[in-house]
């Protein structure tokens, strides 16, 4: 996935988050034009929810950027993020792929916890 690494500073996790959050967007995007639907009840089969959510979720990111926490809090939370999202978009492909039952969510979750490992390595 790229942009999965270390996070030297506030500004590179940021990053990663962004990508991750634009990565489950736009696959969830892709589903949704294939007939899919989201898990997350906000959405279901709305695709005109992929608006407004993607605002919050840039929002958010933003929001832990630039908040009074210190830079190692502020880098937690957005590699969290990144796992979060991260997760999704894998959990997303897999189903693009034609992977179906609960092994999707499994391997969505397990890649969440990865990519928080790796992101959060010091």
């Amino acid at each position: 996935m790229p942009g999965v690494c270390h996070a030297d500073s506030v500004e590179d996790a940021k990053n990663r988050a962004l990508i991750s959050s634009t990565t489950d967007i736009l696959t969830t995007a892709v589903a949704f034009a294939q007939g899919g639907r989201d898990l997350n009840p906000i959405i279901g089969t709305n695709s005109a929810m992929l608006i407004p959510v993607g605002v919050f979720k840039y929002y958010l990111i933003d929001r832990v950027a630039s908040s009074n926490d210190t830079d190692e809090v502020k880098k937690i939370k957005l590699n969290f993020i990144t796992a979060i999202w991260g997760g999704a978009s894998i959990n997303n492909l897999l189903v693009l792929a034609g992977v179906t039952g609960p092994a999707t969510l499994i391997i969505g979750v397990a890649s969440g916890f990865m990519i928080y490992e790796t992101v959060s390595e010091k």
